[in-house]
């Protein structure tokens, strides 16, 4: 609707308070309270939290009840939207819980322990509950300092982490074995809930590496009957502003759509929408992940790229650049090529540079009427001898 309500009484350091609709209100976590609004009216100080921690507030509902992380507790609130249980289950004391998901018909939840004096978190754990119990079930140790994102996806728990050094790390667990499946370079996962569901993938919100770079939505998923999983950046932020450390804190996804909203910087903020109806605007781009091409530990010699490109519509002026990386250097992209509508749309593009990974770059510079379209390109390389 058009309608906004201001909250007055969230803390400016709250750590992600989540929306969910539940019953007859839509409801939203605070430091101190869970707070609703029906609509008309806002009750900011409905329920009290057992701690007033800035920490995530997101929520889930199983059975009937809305469940809400609460720093080493998780409040439930019954489906009379009275009955509120401020610990309905605790974790161990020094635990701060950071992500919760609806797995197997059981509530997980990723927590952290900050040692005293430290002021990181060294160690991490996830917890199974069925929600009915008064304690979990399962506390498995996990490979992070960090408690990770929790998402559920093909009867799997997927869990989005980093190894401390700006690099994500992707894990899988089937309910008997903890499995790491993507190991991405320079990826920095937002971590807040931002994730979502979109037709047949897992979507996740990238933040910006550096103040230079722009963050994204990560998605994952397979082709049809296949077991292996990918991962691609598959939407930035759209252009318009200066770019300064793109976060993507919030997704919500549905049929052809996707609403992802962003902060730019210390003061801009915005939330996108994609239209996979329409054909990139002008400025729009497409940036692979570092591609190792199976052999990360290798170094190789970039041949080539084969590029194969189609037209939409017969109305000249489009244009395509395209740009490479070579190893995630810290400097901009290299431009390769820049390809018009008349130009020889299935060409191969000489590289002929020395790395272990290579990322791409696909610009639309001008779309005029008839945008350039990319369906696909082959990387051609070759090993070298193994390198120290």
């Amino acid at each position: 609707t058009q309608t906004w309500y201001r909250v007055s009484t969230v803390s400016a350091t709250t750590g992600g308070g989540g929306l969910q609709p539940f019953g007859s209100h839509l409801y939203y976590g605070q430091d101190q309270f869970l707070g609703f609004t029906d609509g008309l009216a806002t009750d900011n100080n409905a329920f009290t939290f057992k701690e007033n921690s800035a920490t995530p507030r997101p929520h889930v509902i199983i059975a009937g009840k809305l469940f809400t992380l609460n720093g080493r507790y998780v409040a439930s609130l019954n489906s009379d939207e009275t009955t509120f249980d401020d610990e309905a289950l605790t974790l161990p004391a020094g635990w701060v819980g950071r992500s919760m998901e609806i797995w197997n018909s059981q509530i997980a939840i990723t927590a952290d322990l900050t040692p005293t004096g430290a002021t990181n978190p060294s160690q991490s754990k996830l917890f199974l509950w069925d929600a009915i119990n008064p304690t979990y079930s399962t506390a498995l140790e996990l490979p992070f300092a960090k408690a990770p994102l929790l998402g559920s996806h093909d009867n799997l728990l997927w869990m989005f982490g980093d190894d401390g050094a700006l690099n994500g790390l992707v894990y899988i667990f089937n309910g008997a074995q903890l499995e790491k499946v993507f190991f991405l370079p320079d990826t920095v996962f937002h971590g807040l809930g931002s994730k979502a569901k979109f037709q047949s993938d897992l979507i996740v919100g990238i933040n910006g590496r550096t103040t230079g770079d722009n963050g994204g939505i990560l998605a994952i998923g397979r082709e049809s009957g296949s077991t292996t999983y990918g991962a691609s950046l598959s939407h930035l932020k759209s252009s318009g502003s200066n770019v300064s450390a793109v976060n993507i804190g919030g997704l919500y996804a549905e049929s052809n759509n996707i609403l992802a909203a962003f902060q730019d910087g210390a003061t801009t903020y915005g939330i996108d929408r994609s239209d996979n109806d329409q054909f990139p605007d002008s400025g729009a781009l497409i940036q692979t992940l570092p591609l190792h091409l199976g052999t990360p530990e290798l170094k190789k010699t970039f041949q080539s790229l084969k590029l194969d490109l189609d037209t939409a519509g017969t109305a000249t002026g489009s244009t395509l650049q395209v740009l490479y990386r070579i190893d995630s250097a810290t400097a901009a992209f290299t431009a390769l090529k820049t390809i018009a509508i008349t130009d020889d749309l299935n060409m191969l593009l000489p590289i002929r540079k020395i790395g272990r990974r290579i990322e791409l770059q696909f610009k639309w510079v001008t779309t005029a009427n008839a945008p350039i379209r990319l369906r696909s390109f082959t990387i051609n390389f070759s090993v070298q001898e193994k390198s120290n």
